[in-house]
């Protein structure tokens, strides 16, 4: 959604959507149950059954622990080890700060690079036909003014997590920046004014993506063990 709602509900309504997962809660909730998982879980929580808002604050609580650290840029900028991107990659570093002014909003900033101004913008995505397919922050606030806009992703990771877009419009990062390259959808109401035509040239972009992919890191998968101590 990326309209500022709070993480549970962020959790309960893809779920619930039709649309989406439309879960069945009582016959999800009668799986659980019967997972040896869900009895440890229980009991390490001091909960006697399984419910929906437990499953949901669990969801949430998850997610909160996702942490992305120790990329390739991460030991470049932060530690000085030159060798851990390419020249290009560099070079579309140089332009993330500067000529593409991606850092306004995907900031890098302090000891750590969020990649976010945890802020909302309207960048003109899903603008059909005089409006805003799906209104966005607007749907929280209630102002006028945050109309198709939405939160700033981080950007870490951000090669793996195609379709991008808050609408999943655009299937691949190249995309994307051809798309703020060409300075959006000036048809588009309410548009942020940091919006403008970047006149990145192809071999730019490029660089632009090689840096991008430079903000994946190590990922491991993780099963929790059913078994008890």
């Amino acid at each position: 959604m990326w309209d500022g709602r709070d993480l549970p509900s962020q959790i309960r309504l893809p779920l619930e959507e039709q649309s989406e997962l439309n879960i069945n809660w009582d016959i999800a909730l009668a799986t659980l149950s019967q997972a040896a998982e869900t009895r440890n879980f229980l009991s390490s929580c001091g909960g006697e059954r399984i419910s929906k808002s437990l499953v949901i604050l669990a969801l949430a609580s998850y997610v909160r622990s996702l942490v992305t650290l120790d990329s390739p840029f991460d030991r470049y900028f932060y530690r000085n080890e030159d060798g851990e991107i390419s020249d290009q990659a560099k070079e579309g570093l140089k332009l993330f700060i500067g000529k593409g002014g991606c850092s306004s909003c995907h900031q890098i900033s302090g000891s750590f690079a969020s990649f976010t101004d945890y802020n909302f913008h309207s960048v003109g995505v899903g603008f059909v036909n005089g409006h805003y397919l799906d209104k966005g922050r607007f749907e929280v606030s209630h102002d006028e003014s945050d109309e198709g806009a939405f939160k700033t992703p981080s950007l870490r990771n951000v090669s793996l997590r195609a379709p991008y877009m808050h609408d999943g419009s655009m299937p691949s990062v190249r995309e994307v920046i051809e798309y703020y390259n060409r300075g959006a959808d000036p048809r588009a109401e309410n548009l942020d004014r940091k919006i403008k035509p970047l006149d990145l040239s192809a071999d730019e972009i490029t660089e632009l993506i090689s840096f991008l992919e430079s903000l994946t890191s190590p990922i491991a998968t993780y099963r929790p063990s059913s078994k008890t101590n």
